[in-house]
């Protein structure tokens, strides 16, 4: 179970959502890591994630497409640029409707044998913008629970 979403007020041009999974850091953080495993949550609800490429460590590129249940198909990528085991990933984040690099940083707290999620993303250049990720990143995090909820993770 997960405590709702909750988007922190912040400076127009960030995104702060924080979330928290029935689950420990390291599971969490495990799910971020592999194509296999991103493929189960990423993208918003009814999207199907594929192509995703992952060369998971500093300075390492990713790639992802995301298809909507029109069969339309979006695709992003970026670069990590920080990843410290089972705390922290920041990496950029370009999707091909954007004309410039966001950058993302996902923490990953204990609590009680919970995860406190911390999700930043910015600079967005409207406030719009910023809400509309907002929704996707919740569908994306939904998605999560749900695949934990599925899989019955322990931690192993």
């Amino acid at each position: 179970m997960t405590i709702p979403l909750r988007q922190m007020p912040t400076a127009q041009n960030t995104l702060f959502i924080e979330r928290h999974f029935d689950a420990p850091p390291a599971v969490v953080f495990r799910l971020w890591t592999s194509p296999d495993l991103l493929a189960q949550w990423w993208g918003p609800r009814d999207f199907v994630s594929h192509s995703i490429r992952m060369d998971f460590r500093i300075d390492g590129r990713w790639s992802a497409v995301v298809r909507s249940p029109r069969g339309e198909e979006s695709a992003m990528s970026g670069t990590y640029r920080d990843i410290v085991t089972d705390r922290r990933i920041a990496f950029s984040f370009r999707s091909d409707a954007d004309s410039r690099d966001t950058r993302i940083v996902a923490t990953f707290e204990a609590v009680n044998n919970t995860t406190r999620l911390g999700f930043h993303q910015s600079p967005f250049d409207s406030e719009n913008e910023r809400e509309a990720y907002g929704q996707t990143w919740g569908e994306c995090f939904d998605r999560l629970e749900s695949y934990l909820l599925r899989e019955h993770w322990d931690g192993s």
